[in-house]
């Protein structure tokens, strides 16, 4: 735990407020180049928050709140690849990208590809979200079996699939992932 975050009887505080007030000030849509002060503090605070970001985005009733929760897991996996806290989040991500709300099903399939190996647990839900209705998270989908990188016959059996989505850029997601798994795009 960092000096500035402190458990109390409603849940984990950094500065003060708990973790879910900064979670509802972090901006989604920023780009790469935006700057989050929300963001900032939540990823300073590093892998010790995930599992309290992991019960946002499980017991949230505002989708909102959960796909900022799975977002701010995904930001902290990135720059924390090694982090022994990953896989502890993967069962509460692969719930998320299953999520009745598109976006939280999106966020939550980009985060499972920054987590990386540590996501294998995920593959069969990542699976499924190669033929997810949305094609945004089709893409996040095939790109999260890409980034884990464990050519199991499920994951493989989906990306082959996802040759031929209606979507162009899932079928180059897909064609990328199966050269990287070393396997043909036939």
């Amino acid at each position: 735990m960092t000096p500035a975050s402190q458990e109390t009887r409603a849940g984990m505080q950094i500065q003060g407020r708990p973790v879910a007030s900064w979670v509802a000030d972090v901006n989604i849509e920023r780009g790469l180049r935006d700057s989050d002060p929300a963001l900032d503090v939540l990823v300073s605070a590093g892998p010790t928050l995930l599992t309290h970001l992991a019960e946002i985005l499980q017991r949230d009733l505002s989708t909102t709140q959960q796909a900022k929760a799975a977002d701010v897991i995904g930001v902290i996996a990135y720059r924390n690849r090694g982090a022994p806290e990953l896989p502890d989040v993967v069962p509460a991500l692969a719930s998320g990208a299953e999520n009745k709300d598109v976006r939280v099903r999106q966020v939550a399939a980009q985060s499972l590809a920054s987590v990386g190996k540590a996501g294998s647990n995920a593959i069969p839900v990542l699976s499924r979200g190669a033929k997810d209705e949305d094609e945004w998270v089709r893409k996040c989908a095939v790109g999260a079996l890409r980034l884990i990188g464990i050519p199991t016959s499920q994951a493989l059996e989906a990306l082959h699939g996802s040759l031929s989505d209606l979507d162009g850029t899932v079928q180059i997601f897909a064609v990328q992932a199966l050269y990287e798994l070393g396997k043909p795009a036939t």
